[in-house]
């Protein structure tokens, strides 16, 4: 059996006013745009999730909410505090007790954090994410109870930026 877990780094945030709290900062229309168009584009692949896991920032909220909707997605939406700042131990342990009910799983979140789990779970490799992208990768075990660091595979990244110049019409 496979198990797979999409991670998606929040869309692009909105500096052009100061916030008392990086954690409140929301999305930037550039940001909105990005995660309407990863939400469809997930959704043209066959790829949804069964499961959303945010970040409790807003900004990851907001671009998970944005996706679910814009994409059409049929799955619940949960938000977890531990995927703002949390260290890579932290996730695994969440993911290892997840319900074996869901087979793909989609954790909106953020730099550097995404790159380090990622790296660290497909066993090597520099991964880069820019805002809006996506990185799916698959592990080989019958239970979340099996995760474990250097299972992984990574299946594909996709980066928001190449479709919105225009190179793909959605």
């Amino acid at each position: 059996m496979k198990r797979n877990i999409i991670f998606y780094r929040h869309g692009k945030s909105d500096w052009s006013i100061e916030y008392p709290d990086d954690h409140e900062r929301p999305l930037a229309d550039k940001g909105i745009r990005g995660s309407e168009l990863m939400g469809k584009l997930l959704t043209l692949s066959g790829q949804t999730p069964d499961l959303v896991i945010t970040s409790s920032a807003a900004r990851a909220r907001q671009t998970a909410e944005i996706s679910i909707k814009t994409g059409g997605w049929e799955c619940p939406l949960k938000v977890q505090g531990i995927l703002y700042g949390g260290n890579a131990a932290a996730i695994v342990k969440l993911l290892n007790n997840l319900d074996d009910k869901y087979r793909c799983v989609l954790l909106v979140g953020h730099e550097p954090a995404w790159s380090g789990l990622a790296s660290f779970l497909i066993d090597g490799g520099n991964l880069r994410f820019p805002t809006a992208c996506m990185a799916r990768i698959e592990f080989k075990i019958n239970s979340w109870q099996d995760l474990k660091p250097g299972l992984g595979e990574l299946r594909w990244l996709l980066q928001p930026g190449f479709f919105l110049k225009g190179a793909f019409n959605i």
